[in-house]
């Protein structure tokens, strides 16, 4: 998250969340916070941190995938529809487990691209 440097959420808002098998999932993330971290000391950084712009653009192709299926409409936890008052949302990747990997490694192999290190 932008203005958190160094900040990994393991399990969270608009990643495949409960629609995705959650062992593999987490270790997908832990894995990746983990070479992140590796890839850190290696290169003598000490912080990294989202890219406002490449967090918009992940909460755009979130909100855009998720506006394709009936997902959205539902009265339910994940819209946030039980609570009176709050924004509905549908914080959750439907992209599929597959793909969110193939996003993350290709982010990390492209030097942490969406990301500011230092």
């Amino acid at each position: 998250m932008e203005g958190f440097p160094n900040l990994f959420i393991i399990a969270g808002p608009n990643g495949p969340s409960a629609l995705a098998n959650f062992i593999l999932l987490n270790e997908q993330n832990v894995d990746w916070a983990c070479d992140c971290i590796a890839h850190l000391r290696a290169n003598g950084l000490r912080t990294i941190e989202a890219d406002g712009a490449a967090e918009d653009g992940w909460m755009r192709k979130v909100t855009e995938l998720g506006n394709r299926s009936l997902y959205p409409t539902a009265n339910t936890w994940y819209t946030g529809a039980i609570v009176p008052g709050k924004p509905r949302n549908f914080p959750v990747y439907i992209g599929g487990l597959g793909r969110y990997r193939e996003i993350c490694g290709d982010a990390a192999a492209e030097g942490y691209r969406g990301f500011t290190l230092g």
